[in-house]
C-alpha cells in the first residue's frame, strides 16, 4: 500500500529525523546526513537504498550526549552536520577540533558523539 500521505511520513522520518538527504544522493554516492535530534524520541534508525549502495543513520540519547552512527557503502562519501544548538564532539573516538558545522567522511561506519551546544 503506497499512499502519498504515508510516503510523506516516511520521507520525514528518514530525511529529517535520521537525516539522510535522499534528494542529494547521487550515483557517485555523495550524501548529506543532518539528523534532527529531539528529546521527544529516545532513538531513531533508518536506512536508504541509494544507487551507490545502502546508507544507514541511527542515533540515540546516552545520558546528555547523542551517539550518532552512520554507515556508508564502499563508493560513498558524506557530509555530516549537526543541527543548530548541537556540536559534534568526537568522530570515531577522536576529538573534533573546533566543532565544525560540517564534517566530510568516506565509506564505512562512523560513530559521532554529539552534545547540545549549551552542555
Amino acid at each position: 500500500f503506497n499512499h502519498c500521505a504515508l510516503g510523506a511520513v516516511g520521507r520525514f522520518l528518514y530525511e529529517r529525523l535520521a537525516g539522510i538527504d535522499a534528494t542529494a544522493t547521487t550515483w557517485t554516492g555523495e550524501v548529506r546526513i543532518a539528523a534532527q535530534y529531539t528529546r521527544a524520541l529516545d532513538w531513531v534508525r533508518a536506512g536508504y537504498e541509494a544507487p551507490a549502495g545502502p546508507i544507514a543513520s541511527a542515533w540515540r540519547w546516552q545520558g546528555e550526549e547523542i551517539v550518532d552512527e552512520v554507515e556508508l557503502p564502499g563508493a560513498a562519501t558524506a557530509t555530516l552536520a549537526a543541527p543548530a544548538g548541537f556540536a559534534i564532539a568526537t568522530i570515531n573516538g577522536a576529538p573534533v577540533g573546533s566543532s565544525p558545522a560540517d564534517l566530510a567522511v568516506g565509506p564505512g561506519k562512523h560513530t559521532l558523539i554529539v552534545r547540545e551546544a549549551s552542555a
